[in-house]
């Protein structure tokens, strides 16, 4: 995969994009029980110090990396309580976040 270049500003459109879908979110879907939402990030590499991981902090969001794997490249977004909330976030900074050209996608741990 060629791991595509996205600048801070394109990604900052599409995280206050999700920020503003989200505060307009109204009711939910569930999508099964109980479990941690990530957003995966496939293209392009975050690396832990870089200034869209300190963007992606900076919107309350945590970087994280997959178990035994190296390099934080999943968003936490939080813990599903069966509500459906947490993984509608995570769709939905998923699909701001494809819109200015990141490949990602939402991923579920269930409990």
């Amino acid at each position: 995969m060629i791991d595509v270049k996205i600048t801070e500003k394109e990604f900052n459109t599409g995280l206050t994009n999700a920020r503003i879908a989200i505060s307009n979110m109204t009711g939910y879907r569930q999508v099964g029980g109980c479990g941690r939402v990530y957003v995966e990030i496939i293209s392009p590499k975050v690396r832990a110090n870089s200034k869209i991981a300190k963007l992606i902090e900076s919107f309350g969001y945590r970087m994280t990396s997959r178990p035994y794997s190296t390099g934080k490249n999943r968003i936490y977004v939080g813990y599903d309580n069966a509500t459906g909330k947490e993984y509608m976030m995570g769709e939905i900074i998923a699909k701001e976040l494809k819109a200015v050209g990141v490949s990602c996608y939402v991923d579920g741990d269930g409990d």
